[in-house]
């Protein structure tokens, strides 16, 4: 089985340098990056539900609501702080 599209690194930053600056961005552009994020776990999960893995499709999908849960909290954060920003 290939990795090629599951890395351990981007852009070869360490996942702590990576979430540090992905923390650093603005609340609207991290509450869309974890939208994002969520709808790409979505979209594996269902991958993985054809493919017949129930238990890994079913854990993804956690992790997609969860994450879908988490992009609306930040951008509430953001229309809390936009206008000072």
């Amino acid at each position: 089985m290939s990795d090629m599209n599951h890395k351990l690194k981007v852009d070869n930053k360490e996942l702590k340098d990576l979430a540090e600056e992905i923390g650093n961005l603005r609340y609207d552009a991290l509450g869309e990056l974890l939208g994002l994020l969520a709808i790409k776990l979505g979209k594996d999960a269902d991958k993985d539900r054809l493919r017949g893995r129930k238990q890994l499709s079913g854990k993804l999908m956690d992790a997609h609501s969860e994450l879908y849960s988490s992009s609306f909290y930040v951008l509430e954060a953001w229309e809390i702080c936009k206008e000072k920003m």
